[in-house]
């Protein structure tokens, strides 16, 4: 018995709602089909009795009008009114046949006097036949009339029997109506009983539950975790949802609180990010004003050296323009607040730079230029070209004896900005190389140390540019060239660009 309740429990819903459903409608159908036959059979019952009624009507009748116009055949003995009579006489016959058609399936005394008037009509035809023998005209007349009298009565008694047969038969099909009547209502009954039912079963295992479960998602909705369970009953489907979402809400329960406690550790530390990247910036923004604000004292004594010298040797356009160009160089340092700068700054700086240095130089210094992209809308940080120009002449030319050049070649491809120092000097070792890329000194000949510019351009490129490349190529006794690599998206701006 246990076993059987288990195994009840778990029948789904889905598998009761159709089997009452098939249950209502088959009960529908087959009261409805009962309602229908029962309907057709009285229908066919009332049927046949009047169709008797009036066959046996139809007899009589064209019997009465075949004796007519047989009298009328006798007085003038034409041909159109024996073809009338004739004609008359074959549907009377038919009307016989279909009298007889079901006669056994009448009481015996109907059947009996169907036979009657069956026989009789048969004489009555062999009396027609004998009409033009031996015996007058009336003599003849009076026998028909005398077996006509008999017919008819024969069919007024056959139409009383049936009448009465009808009579009792209604009576009986009134029953059957009535019982059938009450099963009909019975089965109808029995189907709104089963719809009530299922109604209310409907509405205790699914509609409540499905309220229950609506109100309790919303109150979830509201944050508000503390209801009681929802009832658990069996292995339905609404049993299976309840218990679903009690352990969901469960679930729900311990990961709000524990995402609480993420998301206060993740503000927590957020602040502190946010505080070390700051700490970051300051740190880098300090570096970088550091580096920026280092001047080669060389340069500048050198510089003056040259000054001094042409003073000596002559008082005039030279000399002024030297110090022109030396007091452009001092305001680009000194008064250039920004981080970055156009290129077509610093090339202004380089050219002033240049011509200090070929008064130095002479004929000893060539220096080339080649741009093919808009220096307005290039930035880098200042002083970035003309530590790398004035290390290839100081380091490159200077101590060759026949001198040599410097190209700046500045140029695109689809990615990056390249930028180009090239010298005919000297060159340098692998180990310099490696020295200057790293940001490190190194000696130089006489134990004068070397490197300090190159590390300010490449350590100032790097903060501004973290994603940049920077190459060195150099040969001994060949030359060097240097190439910087920066990204488009990085340094390539709209003219008007603030860089502060």
């Amino acid at each position: 018995m246990s076993k059987w309740l288990v195994e009840k429990e778990k029948v789904s819903i889905r598998k009761r709602v159709l089997f009452f459903l098939s249950t209502i409608v088959l009960l529908f159908v087959v009261s409805n089909i009962y309602s229908i036959y029962s309907e057709h059979q009285v229908q066919k019952e009332f049927d046949r009795i009047l169709d008797r009624y009036y066959t046996i009507n139809r007899f009589m009748i064209s019997f009465s009008n075949g004796i007519t116009l047989y009298e009328q055949y006798l007085d003038d003995r034409t041909d159109s009114n024996w073809v009338a009579y004739t004609s008359n006489e074959e549907t009377v016959e038919k009307i016989i046949h279909e009298i007889m058609r079901d006669a056994q399936e009448l009481p015996m005394d109907t059947y009996l006097l169907t036979q009657s008037v069956k026989n009789t009509y048969a004489a009555y035809g062999e009396v027609i036949e004998r009409g033009d023998g031996a015996i007058s005209q009336k003599e003849h007349l009076d026998e028909v009339y005398t077996i006509a009298e008999l017919i008819d009565e024969s069919a007024r008694q056959l139409l009383q029997t049936n009448m009465t047969h009808g009579f009792e038969t209604y009576d009986k099909l009134s029953a059957a109506i009535e019982l059938r009547k009450l099963v009909s209502i019975d089965l109808m009954v029995l189907v709104a009983i089963a719809a009530v039912w299922f109604a209310f079963f409907i509405l205790d295992r699914v509609l409540n539950p499905m309220v229950h479960l609506a109100e309790n998602v919303k109150a979830v909705e509201r944050e508000e975790f503390d209801i009681p369970d929802l009832p658990v009953q069996g292995q339905d489907e609404v049993s299976q949802m309840n218990r679903s979402f009690n352990s969901m809400k469960v679930r729900m329960r311990n990961i709000i609180a524990q995402l609480k406690e993420k998301q206060e550790l993740s503000e927590k530390l957020h602040e502190r990010e946010m505080a070390v990247i700051q700490q970051e910036k300051m740190m880098e923004q300090a570096k970088l004003s550091y580096l920026q604000s280092q001047i080669n004292p060389h340069f500048l004594f050198n510089t003056l050296n040259v000054i001094s010298s042409m003073a000596r040797k002559e008082r005039a356009k030279d000399t002024n323009e030297l110090i022109l160009s030396l007091g452009r160089i001092f305001r680009y340092n000194l008064k250039n607040e920004s981080q970055l700068v156009p290129l077509s700054k610093e090339l202004t700086v380089i050219k002033s730079y240049v011509y200090i240095e070929k008064k130095r130089f002479g004929d000893r210094l060539n220096y080339i230029v080649r741009a093919d992209l808009d220096l307005e809308c290039c930035f880098v940080p200042p002083f970035t070209l003309q530590p790398l120009v004035e290390n290839s002449m100081k380091h490159g030319i200077l101590h060759k004896d026949e001198g040599g050049f410097v190209a700046l070649k500045i140029c695109q491809s689809e990615e990056n900005v390249i930028i180009r120092v090239l010298d005919s000097g000297a060159g340098m070792e692998q180990d310099q190389k490696d020295a200057l890329l790293h940001g490190r000194k190194f000696a130089k000949a006489g134990g004068e140390a070397s490197g300090i510019g190159i590390g300010n351009v490449f350590g100032r490129l790097k903060l501004v540019y973290p994603e940049c490349r920077i190459q060195i190529i150099s040969r001994k006794g060949r030359g060097t060239c240097i190439e910087i690599r920066i990204k488009k998206g990085e340094c390539m701006h709209e003219k008007g660009f603030d860089c502060r």
